[in-house]
């Protein structure tokens, strides 16, 4: 089967500024439930961004006390937020739009519950694998969109699962041209997306 064109990438999702003074004022407006998007430091990582046309590779959720809840390799951990703002590791921080406290205690419960679960490596590995194959050669390989019964997830994954779960007006995501349901994963610029789209929903903290 001949490969379809390649892909252009979309400049339309800048990674935010890589600057001390704005990351020092996003810490500072940190609260629980926050979205935190951030470029992991290596050449890796900086490789299969550009490869996958995606401004962040990481994505974690703002919990108590400033830690943040990170579903990676080999298992759930928290982290203490500011591990992210070093480093220049141009943040983004986007904040769900919360119908109630309850919404936001049903987010944060869950998240703490996956501690210590384990990194769905199959998903992590084919999801990096995916996006390449399709911006660098217009090749497209969905898998099915994950089940809230799933026991092991990756970190965008199960954020925008759980928002689905827990705030009944996020269904209307559906409606968006989201990689969740182009491809079956939901990537970093998937958040970005809604906060453009759906500001009702997630918003942009700047």
């Amino acid at each position: 089967m001949p490969a379809s064109k390649k892909k252009k990438c979309s400049e339309e999702f800048p990674a935010a500024p890589a600057d001390r003074e704005h990351a020092a004022a996003l810490y500072r407006k940190l609260v629980p439930g926050d979205i935190l998007l951030t470029q992991t430091y290596g050449f890796f990582y900086a490789l299969w961004r550009r490869l996958s046309c995606t401004p962040y590779d990481h994505t974690a959720v703002v919990m108590e006390n400033n830690e943040t809840m990170n579903i990676v390799y080999p298992v759930a951990i928290k982290l203490p937020a500011g591990h992210f703002f070093e480093r220049e590791k141009s943040p983004a921080v986007i904040r769900p739009v919360w119908g109630s406290e309850q919404q936001l205690r049903d987010f944060l419960g869950a998240f703490r519950q996956l501690e210590g679960s384990r990194y769905n490596s199959f998903r992590g590995f084919f999801n990096v694998s995916n996006m390449m194959l399709y911006y660098q050669l217009g090749l497209k390989i969905p898998l099915k969109v994950p089940e809230m019964t799933s026991k092991r997830w990756v970190c965008t994954d199960a954020i925008l699962m759980y928002l689905l779960d827990v705030i009944p007006e996020f269904s209307a995501v559906r409606d968006l041209d989201l990689d969740l349901f182009r491809f079956g994963f939901t990537s970093p610029v998937d958040f970005l997306r809604i906060a453009r789209f759906m500001p009702g929903l997630l918003k942009k903290v700047e």
